[in-house]
């Protein structure tokens, strides 16, 4: 199982003011911020600006912690975080690929596993700058041995 975390909506170029399709913006991203990471043969299609956000037991965060499974001879990266009537949910795997049957939504689709393994990693890191941040000044626990 591989845990991975961001990916990128329609934006726009800074220099013209245009809207960049999502496809060229990831692009754009992968080639500024990694190096050596495989590109999706498919992209994914699910927007990461707006996901469930799951707290796990531990305190942290998880808002698409991924597995990869593989179907065709490409390695498909889909989420384990889900949105029901209750909120945020962590599925199990078997509820993940259920899902993406269901659904077609996933992260992601790679020639390699290993390829696969980097973009999640990459993921990760992008969506812990996005969400992480956020998320901690939200619920930011009130220091110890503070006077009022």
């Amino acid at each position: 199982m591989r845990i991975s975390h961001s990916l990128i909506s329609d934006t726009k170029n800074t220099d013209t003011n245009k809207r960049i399709p999502k496809e060229q913006a990831i692009r754009d991203r992968l080639n500024s911020s990694r190096r050596n990471i495989e590109t999706p043969s498919e992209y994914g299609n699910i927007d990461l600006n707006n996901r469930p956000i799951y707290r796990q037991p531990d305190g942290s965060i998880s808002t698409v912690r991924s597995m990869g499974i593989n179907e065709d001879g490409k390695e498909v990266l889909i989420p384990t975080i889900g949105r029901n009537e209750n909120g945020a949910y962590q599925m199990s795997d078997d509820e993940a690929i259920d899902h993406y049957h269901r659904t077609g939504e996933h992260l992601g689709k790679f020639n390699t596993v290993e390829g696969a393994n980097q973009y999640a990693e990459w993921l990760h890191n992008q969506q812990e700058k996005q969400y992480g941040s956020a998320y901690r000044k939200a619920f930011k626990r009130p220091k110890e041995g503070l006077k009022k």
